[in-house]
């Protein structure tokens, strides 16, 4: 458990199965300032992790670092949560998740006030079956490219109960759902 505090990684945080970062709230900041990702679980077909969660903390990126990156990456996290964080300035994806089935993304917050100038994705499950996109807040972007607030592309995913709004580019997608079986409501 991390106390309030702001910590600064050169490196991404490394996540394995079963093991739970969680922080204090909002006052639990991690910052980056790297060409990797601020947290990262990452698994493989075959050997993917499980049970990995993420929750109550603060995520950003040091204002110097304009690497095109995720604050957050998982990839073969199979029920796995992502709960209650809150990404700030992120340069193009805040929340990325791929190949994770299962994966619950609740109560998240995606800030890009001082963001990136590209193709940004603010919370994206790519690929994802069975994951839950629950309660999350999308806001005060802007692109010269296009902007995606919540992106799923996977099967039987769940969108339910979240908000996006202020964000500026070319093209703004709000809510985006592509895969069989997927359920957009409420939001």
């Amino acid at each position: 458990r991390l106390t309030e505090g702001t910590f600064y990684v050169t490196a991404a945080i490394e996540m394995e199965s079963s093991v739970a970062l969680v922080g204090a709230g909002a006052g639990t900041i991690i910052e980056k300032n790297c060409n990797d990702y601020a947290i990262e679980a990452v698994g493989g077909a075959g050997s993917e992790l499980t049970g990995v969660q993420l929750r109550d903390i603060t995520v950003t990126r040091d204002s110097g670092d304009t690497n095109d990156v995720a604050l957050i990456w998982f990839t073969y996290a199979d029920s796995s949560s992502i709960t209650d964080v809150t990404c700030r300035a992120a340069y193009s994806y805040s929340i990325r998740a791929y190949l994770c089935d299962g994966i619950r993304i609740q109560g998240c917050e995606a800030d890009y006030t001082g963001g990136g100038t590209g193709v940004m994705y603010a919370i994206w499950a790519n690929t994802c079956t069975s994951a839950l996109i629950v309660a999350c807040y999308v806001h005060g972007g802007s692109s010269t490219d296009t902007f995606y607030g919540l992106v799923s592309t996977g099967t039987g995913v769940l969108i339910q109960g979240n908000s996006v709004a202020n964000l500026q580019g070319n093209v703004v997608c709000g809510i985006i759902s592509n895969g069989a079986e997927s359920t957009v409501v409420n939001n």
